[in-house]
């Protein structure tokens, strides 16, 4: 650092280690009988970027200026005698760029022995992209298609009447338009049961074979925890340190075995966490949300803080239930506290209304269809008035969302009529979410039937299209253009 000892109007400066040295005084070395610091600011907010402020500091006695961080100068620019030896120096403060995403700060003290002052710098940190952001990824997915009732079943890949996924059935997925998978994981019936969580090889092997036939067909993939019971159904205080370390344990091993992979692979923290059977949003209490937001923030720092590809992967972030009123009163106060917009994003599922899309109470849907008998909400006015405020709630703020779950099943008793209705239905909620910026993910859980939750559009086994009037409904809403 520098030394600058000044008599009446001449600056010398002498190179020194301890602190910035100013001396004033009048021709007989008189100390003035009152000693006053002024300065013309207290405070110096700085960009990420290598930047100067200049200031001015009037004292009337000899200061010094210590305190100095590692990243911080100052230099004398120039000074201006004032009346009685009381003069005015003007100082550049110098910052060296900030390399991390961290913003940083410091204090200069201006010290004359008598009195003290100090100066406070602020350097924001660098957060511009170094890969692909949200909105970049998000443009590039025209549909998206969920792996369902596979690595999530229970006790196994096929236990829930899927055969295991292959390589043939990804490239089927990849040649009916969809460009994005999602794929659900039950990771714990293969780790430990303790705070460690630690999974078995085999199973991450696996889980990384199937995300590896995506990325070979030049998809993106969406790889999350799914039916994991002991979080997604505990959003309660007791246990909730348990909970987070474990899940803290869980994304660091998936994150480290995949930190090498680039931004065609996404992370979603968590899914459909709720208290048992209360899927109603009012029923959410300030406790369970409390703790949903928790496993939310501990998923984010437990992924960022392995390094490689993980620092710029994109994160996806759920509203409690993921449902859409939540994330608009809950979700969206609190996202910005959790990280910026770039590498962060949404989620919210949507089956609505539950008695068409969801169950098969009601056959019809759409007001073309109300004379056969529709549900008394959820119809089109219901679609655009939630996803424009999705809209309003996130992407106008610069978040991206992703519907990581949507669609109609497949009716009983199929008519023509019916199975319009139902491509209506499709075609209608998918253009309509990417009319408002919304990615979304239909749901697939192969089921084949006519009835309640039969989502399948591929015969998994047989490794051919299914349904191919509902994929061309979903390709029809799916040519709708992002709003970004």
């Amino acid at each position: 650092m520098s030394k600058i000892i000044l008599r009446m109007a001449t600056l010398v400066f002498i190179v020194a280690s301890c602190a910035f040295i100013y001396a004033c005084s009048s021709t007989d070395d008189a100390e003035p009988e009152k000693t006053v610091i002024t300065l013309s600011d207290t405070q110096l907010n700085f960009e990420y970027t290598a930047s100067q402020i200049n200031i001015t500091i009037q004292c009337t006695h000899t200061w010094t200026l210590t305190g100095m961080p590692d990243w911080c100068t100052v230099e004398p620019v120039e000074n201006v005698i004032g009346e009685g030896g009381n003069v005015k120096v003007k100082v550049a403060v110098k910052v060296t760029t900030n390399p991390n995403a961290e913003s940083r700060s410091g204090v200069l003290n201006v010290n004359s022995g008598v009195v003290s002052q100090s100066i406070t710098l602020s350097q924001a940190g660098d957060n511009t992209p170094k890969g692909k952001t949200a909105k970049d990824i998000m443009k590039q997915i025209k549909m998206g298609w969920n792996n369902g009732n596979s690595l999530e079943s229970e006790s196994g890949e096929t236990a829930w009447g899927n055969p295991k996924t292959t390589k043939q059935l990804i490239q089927l997925v990849k040649s009916q338009g969809f460009n994005a998978i999602r794929i659900p994981v039950r990771w714990y019936e293969h780790a430990t049961n303790d705070a460690n969580f630690t999974i078995e090889k085999s199973w991450m092997d696996r889980v990384q074979e199937v995300v590896d036939y995506c990325i070979e067909q030049d998809m993106y993939v969406i790889l999350n925890t799914h039916h994991e019971a002991w979080l997604d159904r505990n959003p309660f205080d007791n246990g909730a340190e348990l909970r987070n370390q474990k899940l803290h344990n869980l994304w660091t091993q998936v994150a480290t075995r995949f930190k090498n992979y680039d931004s065609h692979l996404l992370f979603a923290g968590t899914n459909e966490v709720l208290e048992e059977g209360k899927w109603d949003a009012n029923a959410a209490t300030a406790e369970n949300k409390r703790c949903h937001r928790a496993f939310q923030e501990t998923f984010v720092k437990a992924v960022r803080a392995v390094g490689g590809n993980n620092a710029q992967r994109i994160l996806i972030v759920q509203s409690y239930l993921t449902n859409p009123t939540l994330a608009m009163n809950d979700l969206a106060s609190y996202i910005s506290s959790i990280e910026g917009p770039n590498y962060l994003m949404a989620e919210v599922h949507f089956y609505d209304p539950s008695d068409f899309a969801l169950t098969d109470d009601k056959k019809f849907w759409g007001t073309p269809y109300r004379n056969n008998g529709i549900s008394s909400w959820g119809q089109e006015d219901h679609v655009k008035d939630v996803f424009g405020k999705l809209n309003k709630a996130f992407i106008e703020k610069g978040y991206m969302m992703i519907i990581g779950e949507c669609g109609a099943t497949r009716h009983s008793s199929t008519n023509t009529q019916m199975i319009a209705s139902r491509n209506y239905y499709l075609t209608y909620v998918l253009s309509m979410a990417k009319e408002n910026g919304l990615v979304p993910f239909l749901w697939d859980n192969g089921g084949l039937q006519n009835g309640g939750e039969c989502f399948g559009l591929f015969d998994r086994q047989k490794l051919e299209v299914f349904d191919k009037e509902a994929i061309n409904a979903i390709q029809k809403g799916a040519e709708t253009n992002y709003p970004f």
